[in-house]
């Protein structure tokens, strides 16, 4: 097989134009309003007061046939969110909304944001998910799931222990339990499995 030539390259790999910044992780992808969505986490620089400080936004780019790709404007950002956005997943409520649930940089918790069209280009403002577990039970939270079975949301985060959450609405939710039964084959008890 031939190797692939420089001006292919944008056909195989989404590369961001932002020179010294420092894309990351997929999250958010979607087919929505007749588009393919994707949101990536970009890392980039920005001068704070006190010296230089790293952001984390998810820039969000569309394509018709997933191979041709537009930036769009980048919604979600500090600027709007109030904390950097780390890793999370990209589902549709009941009522078929785009939604995203992620880890807020620093913060401890994880947070929801619902976008207000198929577009995805307004989002209601993001609201922390609450998932509260008994005292002797572990609760890390970082980059969590959120899928629906039989009308109801379930949520896992990642960590030493895969808590498992359930809600009705996305915004109370029930601790049920550790989402393994058993430890997995090959990984070492403990091990985060992000």
């Amino acid at each position: 097989m031939a190797p692939i030539s420089d001006d292919l390259v944008l056909n195989y790999h989404i590369m961001h134009p932002g020179g010294t910044s420092e894309p990351a992780d997929p999250n958010g992808a979607f087919f929505s309003g007749n588009k393919y969505h994707l949101h990536y986490i970009l890392q980039h620089d920005f001068q704070f007061p006190y010296g230089l400080k790293k952001s984390y936004s998810f820039i969000h780019i569309t394509s018709e046939n997933l191979l041709d790709w537009s930036w769009e404007k980048t919604t979600l950002q500090p600027s709007f969110t109030g904390h950097g956005m780390y890793s999370g997943t990209g589902f549709f409520t009941k009522s078929g909304a785009p939604a995203i649930i992620y880890h807020g940089e620093s913060s401890g918790n994880n947070f929801l944001v619902v976008s207000r069209n198929p577009t995805l280009d307004s989002w209601e403002k993001p609201v922390p998910v609450q998932l509260e577990t008994p005292a002797h039970i572990r609760n890390d939270r970082w980059d969590p799931d959120c899928f629906i079975i039989d009308n109801l949301y379930y949520s896992i985060s990642s960590g030493s222990q895969q808590n498992l959450f359930k809600s009705t609405d996305l915004y109370n939710w029930q601790y049920v339990g550790n989402f393994f039964a058993n430890e997995i084959d090959d990984v070492v008890y403990g091990e985060d499995i992000s």
